[in-house]
């Protein structure tokens, strides 16, 4: 159990650590990205509104409304160019007139490696700005390829592209964004190494810590294991002297329905002590299991027969579905005393006239079926493996049940490396479902 409460904690600090850290590291990576893209627009909006090259400092353009007609429909199409305040740039209105002036830095301008290409109507290149001699095959190439993908912004091999019209033909831009794209990859590199780096420091301090805070916990816990123990033990002896005195009583007064009910309260109350000094041991973890590889199916099956006759007294019925020559390794002793858990609580809590379904398949998997009252529909009903938990008022002591028998039957399959659920199927079947 403490052990199972440390990694929660570790686990619940590691979690937020990772949530809180990737939260504000995401939140740094965008606004570099939305930085970078939103730079890289306005140049490639300026280096198009200048017709293929960067404005320079200071400098005055000035365009008219134009209306552009088309060879191919009978109207006339008015193409306006409308800028905004800002982005580098101030606009003065004067009716048709855009009256624009750059205001834009040198060292923002020779910064910023650009070239364009001018396509006419035919797609055919009529004029190249700001290539290098080098590149003037690879940026043509290019833009060729980006001409006939009909593609209007995008990314290729480091550069930032955008195409507008320039009279009857067609503009393409683009941004050298490489340095840009480098300085992204980077944030995020070094972003994950700031979260991988700060998990294995909040593990580490996390695991030191866990156990301090726990240590309370674990005093307390071990306490009441200890408490347990002793206690079982204390009470055996005064059961064992009472069930002798009661032998004696019998012996020289014959059996009467008095010493009869105080050997059935001995009997629950071994049975009791017994129970909470196996749950102590395997709590502790030192219990030694003796595996050996045995029948599933007949032990099964034994446990099924064995039960058949405390079903039909109750007027409930057993059926069973058991899958032959499966076999397991474990602990024979308690694996049996597992399964017997299982059908005395199938027979104890099932409605009346209810049919016990036993079934184990290929797989090792072990469901036990039985008709109960008061569920709810489709729910998990795990909480019936927690120790002394009773879910309802018909789980009483009439029942002869202590609520401990479910916790000791998970502890033995957990111990076995297993798993058990226990849920309902409708409203009215508690299904127990054990994988071994």
């Amino acid at each position: 159990m403490i052990k199972k409460l440390r990694r929660q904690f570790i686990g619940g600090a590691l979690i937020s650590i990772f949530v809180v850290l990737s939260a504000i590291l995401f939140v740094g990576n965008m606004i570099l990205y939305n930085s970078v893209n939103s730079r890289s627009d306005n140049k490639l909006k300026m280096i198009l509104n200048n017709g293929g090259t960067f404005p320079q400092k200071g400098m005055k353009m000035k365009y008219h409304s134009t209306r552009i007609q088309n060879d191919n429909i009978s109207e006339t199409i008015t193409q306006t160019h409308v800028y905004e305040e800002g982005n580098g740039y101030s606009k003065e209105k004067d009716d048709n007139i855009l009256d624009i002036r750059f205001e834009i830095d040198d060292p923002a301008r020779l910064d910023t490696m650009y070239f364009s290409v001018v396509f006419d109507s035919k797609g055919n290149i009529v004029n190249t700005n700001s290539i290098s001699p080098f590149l003037q095959e690879y940026a043509t190439s290019l833009a060729s390829d980006i001409y006939k993908g009909n593609t209007d912004k995008g990314l290729v091999d480091g550069y930032k592209y955008q195409v507008g019209s320039y009279g009857e033909g067609k503009i393409i831009a683009f941004v050298d964004c490489a340095r840009d794209i480098s300085a992204i990859n980077l944030l995020r590199n070094i972003s994950v190494s700031i979260l991988g780096i700060s998990m294995i420091v909040t593990f580490v301090i996390s695991s030191l810590f866990s156990k301090v805070a726990l240590r309370p916990v674990e005093e307390s816990y071990n306490k009441q294991k200890r408490f347990i123990t002793d206690a079982s033990h204390e009470i055996k002896t005064p059961l064992a002297v009472i069930d002798a005195n009661t032998d004696i009583l019998e012996m020289e007064n014959g059996e009467s329905e008095w010493t009869k009910s105080t050997k059935n309260q001995i009997a629950r109350l071994t049975k009791l002590t017994n129970s909470l000094v196996s749950l102590a041991r395997m709590d502790e973890g030192n219990l030694a299991l003796e595996m050996e590889e045995f029948s599933l199916s007949n032990l099964i099956l034994e446990e099924y027969e064995n039960y058949i006759p405390l079903a039909m007294m109750k007027n409930k019925k057993m059926e069973e579905k058991i899958e032959k020559n499966v076999k397991f390794v474990g602990n024979e002793q308690y694996i049996r005393q597992m399964i017997g858990i299982f059908l005395d609580n199938a027979i104890k809590y099932s409605a009346d006239d209810s049919v016990i379904e036993l079934s184990l398949s290929a797989k090792r998997k072990i469901v036990i079926r039985n008709r109960a009252v008061g569920l709810k529909k489709d729910k998990n009903y795990n909480e019936l493996f927690e120790r002394f938990y009773r879910m309802d008022s018909s789980r009483n002591s009439s029942t002869g049940g202590y609520g401990i028998g479910l916790s000791l039957a998970k502890s033995i399959i957990l111990m076995h490396k297993g798993k058990v659920s226990a849920r309902s199927v409708g409203d009215d079947i508690m299904e127990f479902e054990i994988s071994l």
